[in-house]
């Protein structure tokens, strides 16, 4: 089982070790601003708050954090009183300037909730498995639901094993391939739906749309988007949407992350990196991020969109919630799923001669019955409370990595280069004192030689005195030597 490191602010410390029955809540959103997972989060929050059963408890990724304001922001847009965030390494904050400590004492969680997203594949999977693996058996959490998963083909034997040992009350998949997947595996799973679903619902009767006329666009270079290996046909899109009728109407797009992470790139980004190949010089910007963290337009805004081309899962489907065709953009298999859990079944250029809404009755429909299943599991769970308290013995560790905000993460690669600089002088320093050493040992080992060789000497030296001595001819002799001592006066 991977090692995992807990930290909370002190108000939030206080109600992880009241009473008070509580449930984590791990899915697609660790913090990090994105238009879709701030919503399933959201979501997944309200449905918990109108349960009452137990206090919703998201759980974020230390990293997320961007500035000392970051928690007290997080509790007010996603109406929660306490956070939990998680590192998979130790971490000094003393000179953070954050109110943040170990979370080492827990009292009554008694339901862990992973809740959806496109997490459950080779490029995030085994992350927010192991992190709810972990948090399960080390705070001896009873009870479990999965809820809203896209289950890649590949990784399905991988979710399948996690849900054989931790046997979750409820799994649900928001799409019919993820429950084939599952299916496959011997796993039987129930479809949910997107848990973004009413609170997309409810951002789209915030807009007045005019779909007679506009386009909206969104995009994504990101690498897990495979668009960044396709930047040719993407802008053949773009091209061919330029002569649209809907962009004569005028064009929108929609900034679907807030995150200063150099890796992430939206749509805004995007632009910046397509320079002189994105056609269009005169647009909207609508921040996706901040919408879905309020709820709502801060006014009833009005659009125009008559189609849409996106590069986001939940960008299409809010598209689609608000009446407007939208068409996603697909270069990966990761990306094919979401076509198919979203009906999207027309080419580019079909899309573009005659878009199609699709039709989420059924779907929604099956939420439904969904979310009353969910309604009746965890209030069941009341009467099984066990009031579990679990505290957490981290082994001394010898080194913290010192505490970085994410809005330093240009400012902390610096560092590392300086770090990488210093180390490179330092290695030629060392490099230089190692051939200094090098010739010491060597007139060392020369030295060795010729004391060697001039002990070999005196020994044979030694050698020759000692036959002398012990020779006929030097016995015989002795007379003349004591007399020649005498005449000498060499007494």
């Amino acid at each position: 089982m991977d090692k995992w490191y807990l930290y909370c602010d002190p108000d939030s410390k206080e109600i992880l070790e009241s009473s008070a029955p509580k449930a984590f809540l791990v899915g697609s959103d660790f913090g990090y601003g994105n238009f879709g997972d701030i919503l399933q989060l959201k979501g997944t929050i309200r449905l918990h708050n109108s349960i009452g059963s137990f206090i919703p408890i998201p759980v974020f990724a230390v990293e997320s954090i961007s500035d000392q304001n970051f928690i007290l922001y997080a509790k007010r847009v996603y109406g929660v009183s306490c956070i939990l965030f998680v590192s998979q390494k130790p971490l000094d904050f003393s000179e953070s300037g954050l109110y943040i400590e170990k979370a080492l004492n827990f009292r009554a969680v008694e339901l862990m909730h992973l809740y959806g997203g496109g997490f459950l594949n080779g490029k995030w999977g085994d992350y927010v498995l192991s992190l709810t693996e972990f948090l399960i058996n080390s705070l001896k959490i009873p009870a479990y639901v999965i809820s809203g998963q896209q289950v890649d083909s590949i990784f399905s034997e991988r979710v399948a094993k996690h849900i054989v040992t931790f046997k979750p009350l409820m799994v649900g998949v928001r799409d019919e391939l993820s429950r084939q997947n599952l299916a496959n595996n011997g796993i039987a799973a129930s479809f949910s739906f997107d848990d973004a679903y009413e609170e997309l619902k409810k951002l789209a009767s915030g807009f007045d749309v005019d779909v007679s006329r506009g386009l909206l666009l969104h995009l994504n270079l990101s690498t897990y988007t495979g668009n960044d290996n396709q930047l040719s046909l993407l802008c053949d899109h773009l091209n061919k949407l330029t002569t649209t009728e809907a962009a004569k109407g005028g064009v929108t797009v929609i900034n679907a992350f807030n995150d200063k992470r150099h890796f992430v790139v939206d749509t805004l980004s995007s632009i910046k990196e397509l320079e002189k190949q994105f056609p269009f010089g005169d647009y909207r910007v609508l921040d996706g991020a901040f919408l879905a963290y309020c709820g709502k337009p801060c006014n009833k805004k009005r659009i125009s969109a008559l189609m849409a081309y996106s590069c986001s899962y939940h960008v299409t489907l809010f598209m689609h919630l608000l009446g407007v065709p939208c068409w996603l953009n697909s270069n990966n298999d990761y990306y094919s799923q979401k076509c198919l859990a979203l009906d999207i079944k027309q080419s580019f250029e079909e899309f573009l001669v005659n878009p199609v809404l699709p039709d989420y009755e059924w779907k929604v429909a099956a939420r439904k019955r969904w979310l009353e299943g969910v309604v009746n599991c965890i209030q069941g769970l009341v009467s099984k409370r066990r009031e579990i308290t679990a505290i957490l013995d981290y082994d001394p560790v010898g080194f913290s990595h010192k505490f970085v905000y994410k809005s330093n993460e240009i400012a902390s690669i610096h560092d590392v280069e300086w770090h990488k600089n210093n180390a490179t002088k330092y290695w030629e320093e060392a490099s230089h004192f190692k051939w200094r050493l090098a010739l010491a040992e060597q007139d060392i080992a020369c030295k060795e030689q010729e004391i060697a060789s001039l002990k070999q000497a005196v020994e044979e030296r030694d050698a020759q005195i000692a036959a002398v001595l012990s020779s006929r001819s030097w016995r015989l002799t002795k007379p003349l030597r004591v007399l020649r001592k005498l005449v000498m006066g060499d007494f």
